[in-house]
């Protein structure tokens, strides 16, 4: 969990050699002891108010792998196009909201 006054929080993974790395998944926090409610019973909010929204994937060299827009899940899965070869890889998130912090549960890389 981000600290409440990080306006721009990430998360970096380095490695001492190379890792050719080919998916990456992501799991965010959905807040799921608050559970949005069905059609049927209605809800006072229209998207999940913990869970990041906005997020960018980034090699060692400052490219930009993966964006994710208009997140409301838990798990965001990158399959990558062509197997990445870095020894860094960052994580940007943006707070749900002014009064919500970033919160990522885990990052898993695959080969």
């Amino acid at each position: 969990v981000a600290s409440l006054e990080d306006t721009e929080p990430w998360i970096e993974l380095n490695w001492k050699r190379d890792q050719e790395i080919s998916r990456v998944v992501v799991s965010f926090d959905s807040d799921l002891d608050h559970p949005m409610e069905s059609v049927l019973m209605g809800h006072p909010e229209r998207v999940m108010p913990y869970c990041v929204r906005r997020a960018r994937l980034l090699d060692g060299d400052g490219h930009v792998l993966a964006r994710l827009e208009d997140n409301h899940q838990t798990r965001w899965v990158v399959d990558l196009k062509r197997k990445v070869k870095t020894k860094k890889l960052r994580l940007e998130c943006e707070r749900p909201s002014a009064n919500v912090p970033a919160s990522v549960f885990r990052v898993r890389c695959f080969a």
